[in-house]
Order: C-alpha cells, then structure tokens, then sequence
C-alpha cells in the first residue's frame, strides 16, 4: 500500500519538487501517492511537507501523520504552532550550510573591517584606515 503525502508547502513550488521527489521515493523503494492537492481525509495523510507560507497552519486535522517534513532549515515559525503535535523534520543540507558559513562570515568580516565606513561614505572622501587586529576587536 502507497505512503500518503501531502506536499502543502504551495502550489507554487509544487512543479519544481514533483519530480525530484518521485525520483527519491523510487530510488528509495518507496512506493508513495505524493500530491499538493488538499486531501479529502486529511486523518488519511501519513506525511506532509511543509514550507513558510504553505498551506497548512493548522495541523490538527491530520491525526494519521508520522512526520512533517519541513523543506526549508528554519523551523522558528512552526515550533510554536500548538496545532502540531507530530514530529517535525528539519531539513539539513551540506550546500545550505556551506552557504549559512560564508555569508555569517562575509558580515563578520563586514563588521571587523569596517567596511560600512566606505559603503556609507556620502561625502566620497577617502580616508585611508588600518582595520583594528584581532586583540583590539576582542573583548
């Protein structure tokens, strides 16, 4: 028997996940119904996948889930929803962490350097200064 998912993170991104995700269940050995439309028996669903701004916040109807399945890494929004009850699955993704690394520390770097002094720099003046080390910043 088929794994029941309802993919309610929005028809709007349902296209670009439909087949990737078939292709995963079918590489898995998963045999599963996946499908964004609104189920008729929403205690039928086993799994749903989820996203800020999806279609469900409201997860209380779906008494039958194991897991939701949550595509984005930030989960801050649906912690607090009461409604949900079942586990929640976070994704994790080497490439989202690489990118979370670099761009935590291109604005660590933005803000020891100092480089709003020459990005906010209306008068266009140059004024030539040395960045403070690593003992001067500490602290």
């Amino acid at each position: 028997m088929p794994i029941t998912v309802y993919f309610a993170a929005g028809a709007g991104i349902w296209p670009r996940y439909q087949a990737p995700l078939a292709q995963a269940l079918a590489a898995a050995g998963l045999e599963a119904d996946v499908s964004a439309a609104p189920p008729a028996d929403p205690a039928a669903v086993e799994y749903l996948i989820v996203a800020n701004g999806g279609d469900v916040s409201d997860f209380a109807p779906f008494t039958g889930v194991k897991a939701v399945l949550n595509l984005w890494a930030g989960v801050e929004r649906l912690v607090g929803n009461e409604s949900l009850t079942q586990p929640l699955c976070r994704m994790v993704d080497p490439a989202m962490t690489e990118s979370m690394v670099e761009y935590v520390t291109g604005h660590v770097l933005r803000h020891h350097l100092g480089i709003d002094r020459h990005i906010l720099n209306t008068d266009h003046a140059w004024r030539p200064e040395t960045a403070p080390g690593p003992a001067a910043r500490a602290g």
